[in-house]
């Protein structure tokens, strides 16, 4: 399938509750975007078994971007895609870098892919994406780094149900329009 949309979405504390449960909300939200022809991308400072484990009821259908971008796997296998702690610039990389290389060899262009996340570590993605969100409780920088500061809570769950609402509807927009607006 091609893919022209791409969301990447951090676990702890934005995909994941508190209890490390999905909501259902959030679940729903994956699967519509998912039939819509997003291309779904985790992005976590986890390692692939604990992120593997968190994501293997939803579909992912995009690579798992682990250990802050600095390890590339599969979504449904776990395999090893990439190691980027391997390379002499393994301390620049990051999840924006990471999004960045994903979004590349999917063929998404920037401006047709959002990011939501809710701590320090997600500011590079949020910042990079065409779109993204920050959870309501996420501290100041990161709400500095997205476009958008979504109503719910870290932690709470109903946060990427309410992130995927609002893009699916703007991005229709954009695709129409043929660009994507970055509003505050």
């Amino acid at each position: 399938m091609t893919h022209h949309r791409m969301i990447a979405l951090d676990l702890d504390g934005t995909l994941l509750r508190d209890d490390g449960s999905v909501d259902p909300l959030d679940a729903a939200a994956l699967h519509a975007a998912r039939r819509a022809g997003v291309l779904i991308v985790i992005a976590t400072g986890r390692l692939i078994d604990a992120a593997l484990e968190a994501v293997r009821p939803l579909p992912i259908d995009g690579p798992l971007l682990c250990a802050d971008g600095r390890i590339v796997a599969c979504a449904r296998t776990g395999a090893l895609l990439a190691d980027l702690d391997r390379l002499a610039d393994a301390p620049a990389c990051t999840k924006g870098r990471a999004l960045a290389q994903a979004a590349a060899r999917a063929g998404v262009d920037r401006e047709h892919v959002a990011a939501v996340g809710d701590w320090l570590n997600d500011v590079s993605m949020l910042a990079w994406a065409g779109r993204s969100f920050a959870m309501a409780s996420a501290p100041e920088a990161v709400r500095a780094a997205a476009t958008e500061t979504l109503t719910a809570t870290s932690g709470a769950g109903g946060g990427v149900a309410e992130a995927v609402e609002r893009w699916l509807a703007g991005d229709r927009v954009w695709l129409a329009s043929g660009s994507a607006p970055r509003p505050r």
